[in-house]
């Protein structure tokens, strides 16, 4: 009886500084993501867009430190709504991804939005229309494992889940780097 409780007094404290590990860790991603924000938001990275239609993020801008790879941003939009895709990446490897889809919410009738949301050029202006609820995944990544995600779609992911969507992340990844090294 001793012996079992010693062995769970063992793994609880192995579970707890397992958390706090993770914790730890995923503190010192959120602590690298803003401050990669502040390098983009004050035009301190080396930009390089795609001239081409990505094959995995539509149009698709690569952002470097010394000559290294530190944040891909992709857009794919469409007439209705668009998918936004953050890459965060850490001495080559994928640290934390961040994907946004929204969708308008379509007027009733288009040519009567149009007539009166207009751009300075005459053209319907689109950015008036309301937002459907966003939905929006976040993964906090160490070693290509998942620490923590989020998922406002589906809150309770299952881990078939997320090694599909972390497959699907890292082949686009590695394809989205080999379109940004085709540019001189």
């Amino acid at each position: 009886m001793k012996s079992k409780i010693h062995y769970l007094l063992i793994l609880f404290f192995i579970l707890q500084l397992e958390y706090c590990f993770s914790q730890d860790s995923i503190s010192i991603i959120n602590s690298y993501v803003k401050q990669v924000d502040l390098l983009v938001k004050t035009n301190k990275l080396t930009k390089k867009e795609y001239p081409n239609m990505s094959l995995c993020g539509g149009a698709l801008t690569g952002f470097y430190q010394s000559g290294d790879l530190i944040y891909i941003k992709s857009v794919y939009g469409g007439e209705m709504g668009a998918t936004f895709t953050s890459y965060y990446l850490k001495d080559g490897k994928l640290m934390y991804t961040y994907e946004n889809q929204s969708e308008y919410i379509p007027p009733k009738d288009f040519d009567s939005y149009c007539e009166k949301h207009q751009d300075k050029n005459g053209n319907c202006d689109y950015s008036a229309l309301k937002l459907t609820q966003e939905v929006y995944k976040t993964y906090f990544l160490q070693n290509s494992k998942v620490l923590h995600s989020i998922d406002t779609k589906k809150m309770n992911l299952n881990s078939e889940e997320i090694e599909a969507y972390i497959l699907k992340t890292t082949n686009c990844l590695t394809s989205l780097i080999e379109e940004l090294n085709e540019i001189p």
